[in-house]
């Protein structure tokens, strides 16, 4: 009895289906956004200027269901030797009274700031307008994440200095994904955005 009960105890220790339980899968138009769901890993780079040196280090990213399939949670993070470089963290909703998706940014010490976000066959993309004296400058910083058929994802960071009018990649991470078939396209995906969603 003894040896039945520690082999059940190890089986369920060692299967994730059994010691996790599932998350609930997206729902409505955001369902759309489930190629980005799970656990990825790889390589990625930075640079803190527009005429800095690249900084390369390890990137992870991690999709997760959240509100019960009503939000999708997304973190990324390249960590250096300096340590982490850069950090992304948002929320994908879908806005039923304004039929578009949106987007949430999380930053420590800091307000929840809402912004636009897009989200196309194996591609969303979302980004933010930083405070200025003007509307049309400032800093404009946009994320855009592909995910191809064999459960590859890169996600680049852009910036524009110039409100929206010229942009300069600033971030670019390469991963794979640790589950998953990966995402076929069955749309053209949408166009670029031109940093004047943000308005």
């Amino acid at each position: 009895m003894r040896i039945l009960l520690g082999g059940i105890l190890l089986l369920a220790l060692s299967s994730p289906a059994l010691a996790q339980p599932a998350s609930p899968p997206l729902r409505r138009e955001l369902a759309r956004a489930t190629f980005l769901v799970g656990d990825w890993q790889g390589t990625g780079w930075t640079r803190l200027g527009k005429d800095d040196q690249p900084i390369s280090g390890t990137a992870t990213g991690e999709g997760r269901s959240l509100l019960s399939g009503l939000s999708l949670g997304w973190k990324s993070q390249l960590r250096a030797e300096q340590g982490v470089m850069s950090a992304s963290d948002v929320s994908l909703r879908f806005r039923r009274d304004s039929t578009d998706f949106r987007a949430s940014f999380h930053a420590p010490g800091h307000p929840v700031q809402e912004s636009w976000a897009r989200v196309a066959d194996c591609e969303a993309s979302w980004g933010i307008q930083l405070p200025a004296a003007r509307a049309d400058s400032g800093d404009h910083i946009r994320y855009t994440i592909r995910v191809d058929g064999s459960n590859r994802l890169t996600e680049t960071g852009e910036r524009s200095e110039d409100g929206g009018r010229t942009w300069w990649q600033f971030y670019g991470a390469e991963m794979a994904g640790k589950s998953g078939e990966g995402c076929r396209a069955s749309a053209t995906p949408a166009p670029a955005p031109t940093g004047r969603e943000e308005r």
